[in-house]
């Protein structure tokens, strides 16, 4: 097997030797770990969701918690939201209960003078 290293323009490709052994046979710790010849230095491929050199690092899925704030806002502005709703809601309701009783103000003249 070989991995490259260096600039994408100009690789350079270096063997991977046998597995670690002896002192250097843990050198991984969560992979599997490589004696690199040309490099005389261990060299790990990491097992998935971890990462590093050792291979040391677990890879989280991160989800952001949602800042209080935030909830508070969202919060505030679905309450506006409802009162303004419920605002229009009472004026169309006025207006069609003033209209219901007042019905035969229709009759009615310029200036409010009766027209018979």
């Amino acid at each position: 097997m070989a991995i490259c290293i260096g600039n994408p323009a100009n690789p350079h490709a270096l063997m991977l030797g046998s597995p670690c052994t002896g002192e250097i046979e843990n050198f991984c710790m969560n992979g599997v770990c490589s004696y690199n010849l040309e490099l005389n230095t261990p060299s790990c491929r990491c097992l998935p969701n971890f990462t590093g050199e050792r291979c040391q690092h677990i890879l989280l899925d991160s989800h952001s918690k949602e800042s209080p704030e935030k909830l508070i806002a969202i919060g505030v502005g679905v309450a506006l939201l409802l009162i303004c709703l419920a605002g229009v809601l009472i004026c169309c309701a006025k207006k069609r209960y003033s209209k219901s009783i007042f019905a035969p103000v229709a009759l009615q003249g310029i200036c409010g003078l009766w027209l018979s």
